[in-house]
């Protein structure tokens, strides 16, 4: 049970403010009571319930604040996230960028290919175009008359290798001029396409990169607004811890105030009593001496006998040992005082835990009188306070169920309600204090008297 110990002595200030109403109007005349104690009585209620109320707006809001910071931490993952995939993606347009640059480079020594390859194109159609035109302008022009026209056979035959030389370099000529300039063409054509593709792609992972740029700018925006809407609730939880503690300290000042009503009506009460009470009758006159000596005879009248005086009530005899509240449980998940558990915090009681508890049967540690039976759904939630005389009080909290209400005597050992685990409880445990004093005392060691 995590919980600080103003919230425990808040509900302690509740149950006194109940219980001293209930003395009080048990302890006055109905006229009485109805004249001086309902005002008070109608004020601690209402210092109650504003308490109370006060009490469950700071439990709201830090559920609140639990609900805004886990959004707030979902967001900030989410913009990790994302800043994550837009550096990946800005890697990527990087990596792309170097292929561009040294595309580039390839683009330059293809160019100059081309440029030389086209160079050497127009050389060689200037050579055949030079050559066709000598043979167009020689009166042999015609490769037959150049080989009829030779003086011998011989020449004849070589004029004729001559001209077939000839032919075979012009159609040699011809195809590589059209293989130059086929190659030439797929290189500008393969170019284009690779420095297309590159271009596309780098615009696709801009355009990425640009959206999740967005969505990291928006996860930031939220992450403030969380953040404003978190500092505005711990402000106002701040405010209404103040105004809780103010009405506490209302509480008891109104506590201390019927305390010393009833005590000065107690007193009162008692002297007009007493006033009241018969006196002996005076002696009647008769004779005697002049300085008022006795005549040495007896009166003719006995006075009255003093009334004895009432017997005073035997006290409670007191109790020395508790039984176990929750018979076959032993284990204690927190126990009472500072606990590094809880952060420190001040632990009122002790906690029995264990598995399967939850059901099973909560037993009275000793005889009493049930003097609160509350169903709340914070604090103690479901919870018993019983009184065992001698400013002895038991606390069973967090129960599933209540057997007894307020006002009934249990015995020792009686199931008297459930384990739960009701209110600001962390899973099902029976919460035992023990306390000791007025006005529900201040919480003790329960190993005092287990």
């Amino acid at each position: 049970m995590n919980r600080s110990i103003s919230r425990h002595r808040g509900l302690a200030l509740l149950i006194a403010a109940a219980m001293l109403l209930a003395v009080l109007t048990g302890s006055v005349t109905p006229a009485r009571a109805q004249e001086k104690e309902e005002p008070a009585g109608d004020s601690i209620g209402a210092l109650n319930d504003k308490y109370s109320q006060l009490d469950q707006q700071i439990q709201q809001l830090q559920q609140e604040i639990d609900g805004l910071s886990a959004a707030k931490g979902e967001e900030e993952q989410k913009r990790a996230q994302l800043l994550e995939q837009k550096q990946l993606v800005q890697e990527q347009v990087d990596l792309l960028q170097d292929k561009i640059e040294q595309l580039n480079g390839q683009v330059e020594e293809k160019e100059a290919y081309i440029e030389q390859k086209q160079q050497s194109i127009e050389e060689n159609e200037e050579l055949f175009r030079q050559r066709l035109r000598a043979q167009y302008m020689s009166p042999e022009a015609s490769g037959l008359s150049a080989v009829l026209g030779a003086s011998s056979f011989s020449e004849m035959l070589l004029r004729a290798d001559t001209m077939s030389r000839l032919a075979e370099h012009d159609r040699q000529l011809i195809a590589t001029l059209t293989k130059e300039k086929e190659d030439m063409e797929a290189a500008q054509n393969e170019l284009s396409a690779s420095k297309s593709d590159l271009d596309a792609s780098k615009s696709l992972l801009d355009q990425k990169n640009a959206v999740l740029a967005g969505e990291a700018d928006a996860a930031a925006s939220t992450i403030d607004q969380l953040g404003g809407q978190l500092a505005l609730n711990a402000q106002q939880q701040v405010q209404y811890r103040q105004e809780r503690d103010a009405v506490e300290a209302d509480i008891l000042a109104a506590i201390r105030e019927n305390e010393n009503k009833h005590n000065n009506e107690n007193s009162g009460g008692q002297s007009s009593s007493s006033s009241s009470t018969p006196t002996p009758p005076p002696a009647p006159d008769g004779g005697g001496s002049s300085d008022g000596g006795s005549s040495g005879g007896e009166s003719s009248s006995t006075p009255a006998p003093e009334p004895e005086p009432e017997p005073e009530p035997e006290p409670d005899p007191p109790v020395t040992a508790f039984q176990w509240p929750v018979p076959g449980f032993s284990y204690i998940s927190a126990p009472y005082g500072y606990s590094a558990i809880y952060g420190n915090e001040w632990h009122t009681g002790i906690d029995i835990a264990g598995g399967g508890i939850y059901g099973s049967d909560i037993v009275a540690a000793a005889d009493g009188e049930v003097i609160s039976a509350i169903y709340g759904n914070y604090g103690y939630g479901y919870y018993l306070l019983i009184y065992h005389g001698n400013s002895l009080y038991s606390l069973y909290g967090h129960c599933s169920n209540l057997y007894v209400g307020k006002g009934a005597t249990v015995r020792r050992g009686q199931t008297i309600a459930a384990v739960g685990s009701t209110g600001n409880s962390t899973g099902p445990h029976l919460h035992f204090e023990v306390r000791e004093g007025g006005n529900y005392g201040s919480d003790v060691n329960p190993y005092k008297y287990l």
